[in-house]
């Protein structure tokens, strides 16, 4: 039976073997959903995950893909996976909560927004996606004061059709 230390080198020698061809496969995959071809980032996405499966840009990238495409609860297992690599990844956890959002597990959803806003308490869309959750709730008070808040902090949503009733 190998030592717990003995794990952990294992792990920083593949790590460590994969850490040059990771980036190279994000800067890639990046290029390639810049450019519209979202199966191919998918896949590049992928291969950096099976690469480096502790890289949490990875899974994020990776994620925003399968949001895209409908694959919800796959998103929804990399970005927890994601999360507990880094739990102050906000930008995971945002999309972790469209994900619950999207798969109906609203009351998980906000208290992945709350803890957001707990950190950064001036993120506009972050209130309007909670508002969203809100309404999906039937909490019309709570999606009011949402979305007043997120035009508060940026007005343009208001022209963007972020109306206040």
């Amino acid at each position: 039976m190998r030592s717990p230390s003995s794990h952990r080198r294992i792990l920083q020698t593949r790590n460590a073997s994969a850490a040059p061809q990771c980036p190279l496969l994000l800067f890639t995959g990046r290029e390639k959903k810049r450019e519209g071809h979202i199966r191919e980032a998918m896949v590049l996405y992928r291969k950096g995950v099976k690469l480096d499966p502790t890289n949490y840009l990875a899974l994020n990238n990776l994620c925003t893909l399968e949001l895209h495409s409908g694959e919800l609860q796959s998103a929804l297992d990399h970005l927890t996976r994601a999360i507990s690599l880094k739990p102050a990844f906000f930008s995971a956890r945002i999309n972790h909560a469209e994900a619950e959002k999207r798969l109906g597990y609203h009351d998980t959803a906000l208290l992945d927004y709350n803890l957001v806003l707990k950190h950064n308490p001036h993120w506009a869309s972050v209130y309007e996606n909670r508002g969203d959750v809100r309404l999906l709730q039937q909490d019309y008070e709570g999606a009011y004061d949402d979305f007043c808040r997120a035009i508060a902090l940026n007005p343009a949503l208001e022209d963007a059709g972020l109306k206040k009733q």
